[in-house]
């Protein structure tokens, strides 16, 4: 499904006969032409003489003055001097930062008021970080060893590796990737001085590869997983690293560490609850985002259905910023969001796995569905590989109690008795 929604058209040839004249495959004619016409028709872009040659002025920084970052004064200069108008100047930088020429993000604070004119230059700053050094021998390993085992990047470590960053500092990088939702401000235990900034960045982390449905032992309680499901049949490229970042940053959730739970960029748990003491697991599965809740402390907390209702909708809370960051793109000097977007839509759908032992489908996983409103039934629920009503187990149940509740009411009869419906089978 993945594959079908980027490629629609597939052509098999044979790469042997390219170039040999009558013996070429009659399939490269077809190649070339409808690579011409996407050239032609997608890829050709009106652009006023005077932006053409701001673009090259601009280069001719990067390689002969070797300019990497220059101010947005500055930049509006060398604009007035292409005679661009002042008020296009922007709209020009947001043209050529949407083709990779340069980086401008004037919604950012700290970074609106600089253009960088070599994002590989500045892509390879982010790189001292985000791609982790292999040595042993390398300084602050223990700080290294934090952020590659916790995901956990604290103030000292960025500002010495992003220290000698040409006119950007290091408090506006990380900015610029909390902005992005790659990272977000935590606190926790991990480091021994709380004065010093600490920021989540999941996507440095190893790579979970064991059993998805697999969860810690112990637990006295746990809801049936809850699945964020995708109309392409794929989760969303990015959704899932933004929102567990929206997650680790909101006062709502905490990071989970133990010694005995590893953390991993595709599978992170958090406690949740007030107090925070339940345990919330989100794992990305190749189909879908599962988030699990399990509690595992008996006194103290708030009943297992409205722990689980609070969280569904948090997560549809932090669903819609992940979809806003994703969507969304800002043209404006003054951080303006006119609306337009890079993506469709994204369809995406709350869903419950079917924990029903007599379930004929159980082998397989599938879903639970309340019933349409207005059936005439009293069992609230089915299970979409069935066409069986029946009443929710302990776990479905969890995330059902306005249903529940609903259906717990008596039906009044003409009498005034109570009567209950046959089962609809």
């Amino acid at each position: 499904a993945a594959f079908g929604e980027v490629v629609k058209t597939v052509c098999i040839v044979d790469n042997t006969t390219a170039g040999k004249g009558e013996k070429e495959d009659e399939t490269y004619k077809y190649l070339r032409k409808e690579i011409y016409k996407f050239a032609s028709e997608k890829l050709v872009v009106k652009t006023p003489v005077t932006w053409v040659l701001f673009r090259k002025v601009l280069q001719v920084l990067v390689r002969e003055s070797k300019k990497n970052v220059v101010t947005f004064e500055y930049a509006c200069a060398v604009g007035a001097a292409c005679k661009i108008n002042p008020e296009d100047i922007p709209v020009a930088l947001m043209f050529y930062h949407e083709l990779g020429v340069v980086l401008f993000y004037p919604h950012i604070e700290g970074l609106r008021d600089k253009v960088i004119l070599s994002p590989k230059w500045f892509v390879d700053c982010l790189g001292k970080v985000l791609a982790l050094p292999k040595s042993e021998n390398c300084e602050n390993l223990q700080l290294w060893k934090l952020l590659r085992e916790k995901g956990i990047l604290v103030q000292p470590l960025y500002v010495a590796a992003w220290k000698n960053c040409e006119s950007v500092e290091p408090e506006e990088i990380m900015k610029l990737l909390v902005n992005f939702h790659l990272a977000a401000e935590v606190k926790t235990n991990e480091y021994h001085d709380s004065s010093a900034k600490q920021f989540f960045l999941p996507a440095v982390l190893p790579t979970f590869t064991d059993d998805y449905f697999s969860v810690p032992s112990g637990y006295l309680l746990r809801a049936t997983s809850l699945h964020i499901t995708f109309a392409t049949g794929y989760v969303t490229p990015g959704f899932f690293i933004r929102l567990v970042t929206i997650m680790a940053g909101s006062p709502e959730c905490q990071l989970f560490y133990h010694k005995t739970i590893p953390i991993f960029h595709n599978r992170i748990t958090f406690q949740f609850g007030d107090p925070p003491v339940d345990r919330v697991i989100v794992t990305e599965m190749p189909p879908a985002i599962q988030v699990d809740v399990l509690r595992y402390v008996a006194t103290g907390t708030i009943p297992m259905q409205t722990l689980c209702h609070n969280l569904k909708e948090f997560l549809e809370i932090y669903c819609q910023k992940v979809e806003k960051c994703l969507q969304s793109i800002t043209y404006s000097r003054f951080g303006i969001d006119d609306g337009s977007t890079r993506v469709s839509k994204i369809r995406r759908e709350f869903k419950f796995l079917c924990c029903n032992p007599k379930c004929k489908s159980s082998s397989e996983p599938h879903y639970v569905v309340p019933s349409p409103k207005g059936q005439t039934c009293d069992l609230p629920f089915f299970c979409d590989a069935s066409t069986v009503y029946r009443q929710p187990t302990h776990e479905e149940a969890c995330w059902f109690p306005k249903e529940i509740k609903e259906t717990q009411q008596p039906h009044i009869t003409i009498s005034g008795t109570s009567s209950q419906m046959p089962v609809l089978q």
